[in-house]
């Protein structure tokens, strides 16, 4: 596999956990490119991984479809059977943040067997940029800190439960939707949300995308809602909004500007569907990232969590 310009920046470490971001400038050679996630020397690690840019992806645990496929919609749950290089593909700028843990040493936590992804929820992507905000915004290591390396690992641990929470259901239906469309729909859906992930601000009409893959849009909107439970374009708002997420995590305040970027019409356009989604203002998101955390809202923060799109 072709090595791109791939980086690694750890930024919490600790007897219980590791936190680390991955990021590659993306090129056009067609060469996937492999990294090894953080806590891939511990055979028991599990692992969290949040893709912020691009598509993250790793070999089928069930023999159903060549790839595991996680974008800035979808999270990662990497369980302890995983070997330890995961790919990224695509001309596109790659970023990504990967958590993991010793269930050993976290009490009540069990290591699914097998890997899976599932959808983003709204709530547990706020919490995840809260705590990478303050890990970034550190002058100094928080590891050997007693009180501020606690903080860290209860709001890591709370995300990572939450993620081994969602797996039962997510296996389950992994391998219901497999048995029953085969690898070939798990091809097309996973191509699609390939060029999706790499440009999630064009406007990807369905001929177009069907066209590239060689098949019909009729057949291309009945497999990719049979594989992942929804149409493209409701796949690609919710795409959307999670990037638009990480660009308000990451300091952007215009907010016409994250709007003309990301495909919406207008500044309202985006707002409306924002709220649609995560059930807030992006003004007020923004203000729920740059909160401080809080040992006594680590837990209560991602309970009842939903996907996007379900905000009450």
């Amino acid at each position: 596999m072709q090595q791109r310009d791939l980086c690694t920046r750890l930024l919490f470490q600790s007897e219980r956990l590791t936190i680390a971001d991955t990021a590659c400038s993306g090129s056009a050679a067609p060469q996937a490119c492999r990294h090894v996630p953080a806590g891939a020397e511990s055979s028991r690690a599990i692992r969290l991984i949040i893709t912020r840019a691009g598509t993250t992806s790793v070999n089928g645990t069930w023999g159903l479809a060549p790839h595991v496929v996680s974008d800035p919609a979808r999270l990662l749950l990497l369980g302890a059977s995983h070997g330890s290089a995961v790919e990224h593909r695509g001309p596109g700028v790659y970023r990504c943040t990967t958590i993991a843990l010793d269930p050993g040493r976290c009490e009540g936590l069990i290591a699914p067997p097998h890997d899976a992804t599932f959808p983003a929820a709204a709530a547990t992507l706020i919490q995840f940029h809260r705590l990478r905000r303050h890990l970034l915004r550190q002058h100094r290591p928080l590891w050997g800190d007693g009180s501020a390396e606690d903080l860290v690992e209860d709001h890591a641990i709370t995300l990572v439960r939450a993620a081994v929470a969602n797996y039962s259901t997510t296996a389950e239906a992994g391998r219901s939707r497999g048995h029953e469309h085969g690898a070939r729909v798990g091809r097309n859906s996973e191509a699609a949300r390939r060029r999706l992930a790499e440009a999630p601000g064009d406007r990807h009409e369905l001929p177009a995308i069907a066209s590239h893959l060689g098949i019909s849009a009729s057949h291309l909107a009945h497999v990719f809602r049979a594989e992942m439970g929804l149409p493209i374009h409701q796949y690609l708002l919710r795409l959307r909004i999670a990037v638009a997420l990480d660009l308000l995590a990451s300091g952007a305040d215009n907010l016409s500007r994250v709007a003309f970027d990301l495909g919406f019409a207008s500044h309202s356009h985006f707002t409306a569907a924002f709220r649609s989604q995560v059930g807030m203002p992006p003004g007020d998101a923004r203000c729920e990232i740059e909160r401080p955390l809080s040992s006594q809202a680590a837990a209560a923060e991602v309970s009842g969590d939903r996907a996007m799109g379900q905000a009450s």
